[in-house]
């Protein structure tokens, strides 16, 4: 199951949507996230395990998504809110 795309990380927006790139020479796509707020485009470099294109890409798909919504145990450190950084 795919999970549902968290926030932008770089600026919180939730306008966010799945693209991809084409690689034309290759013949393959590279998925894609874009933040519409802050135009950020997140994609990963993996070696995928997989020689079908379509299955390629469904992996890579997963593996993009999971790590467009890995964070760190503590996103907003208190510190943050004393030096004024919280917004």
């Amino acid at each position: 199951m795919i999970e549902q795309l968290k926030p932008c990380p770089f600026c919180g927006s939730e306008d966010i949507y799945e693209t991809y790139s084409q690689e034309y020479a290759l013949g393959t796509k590279n998925p894609e996230i874009f933040c519409n707020s802050c135009k950020a485009i997140f994609s990963i470099e993996d070696d995928s395990p997989y020689m079908n294109c379509e299955e390629d890409y469904a992996y890579r798909r997963v593996k993009t998504i999971e790590a467009w919504n890995r964070r760190s145990e503590n996103e907003r450190p208190d510190e943050w809110a004393q030096i004024g950084l919280e917004g």
